[in-house]
């Protein structure tokens, strides 16, 4: 990783926690929870745990949950890793461990 990626993943950082924080006081003054979309940062591992409950316990709804999980991680790594190789790399661990996951889940029920 060069130097300007590594500045440049700092602003998207720094970029996103502003916007998540402003975003949550906005939420707090009046907004709905379930509608801001600074919530869809927080909570992950309590889905992660009951993500895990519901297939351990043969709950096929874990996969829209799943699906969730997903999309965050994915998000999450749009928003602050900057376009290139590296987010390409970044998608593709990040990819293989929620396969494992998944595996995990499958293998629960």
């Amino acid at each position: 990783m060069y130097l300007h990626e590594s500045n440049e993943i700092r602003r998207n950082v720094r970029r996103f926690r502003e916007q998540h924080f402003k975003c949550k006081e906005n939420c707090r003054v009046g907004r709905r929870a379930g509608n801001c979309s600074c919530f869809r940062v927080g909570g992950i591992t309590d889905k992660l745990i009951n993500t895990s409950k519901m297939a351990a316990m043969g709950d096929s709804a874990y996969e829209g949950e799943f699906r969730e999980i997903v999309y965050r991680h994915v998000e999450m790594i749009k928003e602050v890793i900057p376009a290139g190789a590296g987010q390409v790399s970044l998608q593709r661990q990040i990819g293989e461990l929620l396969n494992e996951l998944k595996d995990i889940f499958k293998e629960s029920i």
